[in-house]
């Protein structure tokens, strides 16, 4: 039964999104700018990627790796998960695909759109337009 949930392939293996609190998701989406902006940062743009497949779907359970005990650091977690993704064979490039999908994700549930802004900003206009 599908229920609307987002699912993303990994391979040949369908995953379900179920996205972290806000502070994963920002420290995920801050380390992944950071390792993409950065010279030889393809290292750790894997870690990043890794860590967006533990917490964001079942890899990180299946994984047998907890956030917590990695200092809640995506790079270090993302090692670990990226450790056991190596050993399960899954291909370099789909942990990154996967990844930026997840982080894509990951950046449209935490942070509004303009139009989103924009909105909200003119919240009263109308109604103070009116004079009521």
């Amino acid at each position: 039964m599908d229920n609307g949930a987002k699912k993303i392939t990994v391979g040949s293996t369908e995953l379900t999104v179920t996205l972290p609190g806000f502070a994963e998701r920002e420290e995920l989406i801050v380390a992944w700018h950071t390792a993409s902006t950065r010279e030889g940062g393809e290292m750790a743009l894997r870690r990043v990627a890794a860590a967006a497949l533990g917490l964001c779907t079942s890899t990180g359970r299946r994984a047998k790796v907890d956030y917590g005990a990695c200092g809640c650091c995506p790079l270090v977690y993302g090692g670990r998960v990226y450790e056991w993704l190596h050993g399960q064979k899954v291909a370099v490039s789909d942990i990154l695909t996967a990844g930026a999908e997840l982080v894509t994700i990951c950046v449209a549930a935490s942070f509004p759109r303009e139009s989103e802004v924009a909105a909200t900003e003119d919240f009263f206009g109308a109604a103070a337009a009116k004079g009521t």
